[in-house]
């Protein structure tokens, strides 16, 4: 999946590439406005959830940190709705590391409550020494697309 931008969104260096820029939360509500998100925002907290989807068999929330303005680190999570029983716990975390041998992304873990387990992913990337905003789009995108093929596979696995 590729991310699409405005063509004077950003200033452009003479090769008509985007210049790298200290990373902002303004970013972040681009990329929302960009795609028509609407997250519920909570100063440098965003969360984005998306409806219940048959060809996953679940709904997704995504949780979107920016660290600060000194460390400009972005930490993005993603939940579902959907829970397994601590009887699967063999063969889900089979299932998991079949998916981690195939596409190696995004980091998968699995969380367990008192008579449920949870998976979750998570992408943490420092941008600290600056970013180009499409590298910011994208790595964003591509996070929620592995995300989403990673339940696609969980589906498909029959569980």
């Amino acid at each position: 999946m590729t991310a699409m931008i405005a063509p004077d969104a950003y200033k452009t260096g003479e090769q008509g590439r985007e210049e790298v820029r200290e990373f902002s939360v303004d970013m972040l509500t681009d990329f929302f406005a960009n795609r028509n998100y609407r997250p519920y925002a909570d100063g440098n907290r965003f969360r984005l959830s998306f409806a219940f989807t048959p060809s996953i068999d679940c709904s997704l929330n995504y949780s979107f940190v920016f660290s600060d303005e000194k460390y400009r680190w972005l930490s993005i999570q993603s939940s579902s709705d959907k829970r397994f029983k601590i009887e699967q716990r063999d063969e889900l975390f089979n299932i998991l590391n079949r998916f981690n041998i195939k596409s190696r992304w995004p980091i998968t873990f699995v969380k367990q409550g008192e008579t449920r387990l949870l998976v979750h992913t998570k992408f943490d990337v420092d941008f600290s020494r600056g970013v180009q905003p499409e590298l910011v789009y994208e790595s964003i995108t591509r996070f929620m697309g592995g995300t989403h093929s990673l339940w696609e596979f969980l589906l498909e696995q029959g569980l």
